[in-house]
């Protein structure tokens, strides 16, 4: 299944992407400032629409099993990953937070990392419902 995004699109609604599990394309107008497909993977978007900076991971195609977050997105959407086929994750240091139902029915998903340098502040609520966690790393902070 394919997407395609209108240039004037600057926002998708909470939960835009639950349950499209075959949603393996999106083709993006040259126009659309406000949304960029990186490594043919995933749709990354912006946590301010007065910014230029892509920092929020929105979609990851369902069909991928092995993915790396790029080391500049802040956040990872509602729904981000859900259904897909990954099978582990590693969350890079600058993500800050982790919105509702992110991970939700991974059911591959059995290996998360929280990097030790992790800035995560929030994991939001059914985060990771449904997933099939056996192994998740966070790492421990020592606040002063």
């Amino acid at each position: 299944m394919k997407l395609s995004n209108p240039p004037l699109i600057s926002h998708l609604g909470h939960g835009w992407c639950r349950g499209t599990l075959n949603l393996r394309q999106i083709r993006l107008s040259s126009n659309n400032s406000n949304f960029m497909y990186f490594d043919d993977k995933m749709l990354i978007g912006k946590k301010d629409d007065k910014s230029d900076i892509c920092d929020v991971l929105v979609f990851v195609r369902r069909d991928i099993e092995e993915v790396v977050i790029p080391s500049f997105i802040d956040v990872i959407g509602p729904y981000a990953f859900s259904n897909s086929k990954l099978e582990e994750i590693v969350i890079p240091p600058k993500v800050t937070r982790i919105c509702e139902c992110a991970f939700y029915s991974c059911k591959n998903l059995k290996k998360v990392t929280i990097s030790q340098n992790s800035s995560l502040e929030t994991i939001e609520k059914n985060a990771f419902l449904k997933a099939s966690i056996s192994d998740i790393q966070i790492p421990s902070h020592d606040k002063q």
